[in-house]
């Protein structure tokens, strides 16, 4: 399971989840932002599936 995003293309709503678990399991790191956003320097595309 990943954490859900969402997201508008074109005027159309995708529903995609990120794999942050599996990123940080593989060392990835995250920041986070003074907004509130987490946030890191790469996303392969292996940790990002639709919904």
């Amino acid at each position: 399971m990943g954490v859900p995003f969402s997201l508008f293309v074109y005027g159309k709503l995708i529903m995609l989840t990120i794999g942050a678990l599996r990123m940080h399991e593989q060392s990835f790191r995250f920041y986070l932002a003074e907004n509130g956003a987490w946030s890191t320097e790469h996303m392969p595309m292996s940790f990002i599936h639709p919904v």
